[in-house]
């Protein structure tokens, strides 16, 4: 169920950062992701990668 968001996440990213590639957008919603604490890090089938943070992935971009 997390795809519409993390999908609207990378589409709002794109708005703000035309000229950025597909590969930067997903590759910084992943490195802003909030660790869940049950993961310890890792990647899980169950809980993915982590929580997207559209907040943690905008702050520091320059307009």
């Amino acid at each position: 169920m997390a795809a519409p968001h993390v999908a609207g996440c990378a589409a709002l990213l794109k708005a703000l950062n035309k000229t950025k590639s597909g590969k930067w957008i997903g590759n910084r919603l992943l490195t802003k992701a909030i660790n869940v604490p049950r993961m310890r890090g890792a990647k899980s089938e169950k809980y993915g990668v982590g929580l997207v943070s559209l907040p943690n992935a905008i702050k520091g971009l320059r307009k």
